[in-house]
């Protein structure tokens, strides 16, 4: 008995939803970073879905320009008091 195989494929497109859960921001983020051309999108349909490829690219750009510009104390906010 033959059993057909199930091969596991990632998506190469996702919704902006997933997208947004994959970067960890919002929705409107999503919006405002395609309005901003940072993060790519294409129209499927009357749908708009975002290129896993895109969303990759779009950390490897954030990674890179935060390697160019190190963090310093003055950046970050330390104060923790309510």
């Amino acid at each position: 008995m033959n059993q057909p195989s199930t091969v596991a494929i990632a998506p190469l497109l996702v919704s902006l939803p997933d997208a947004a859960r994959a970067l960890g921001v919002g929705r409107s983020t999503i919006y405002e970073l395609m309005r901003a051309k940072k993060l790519e999108s294409v129209a499927v349909g009357r749908r708009r879905m975002i290129p896993e490829a895109a969303i990759r690219d779009y950390v490897d750009r954030l990674r890179a320009s935060q390697k160019a510009a190190p963090v310093t104390t003055h950046d970050v906010d330390f104060d923790y008091e309510d």
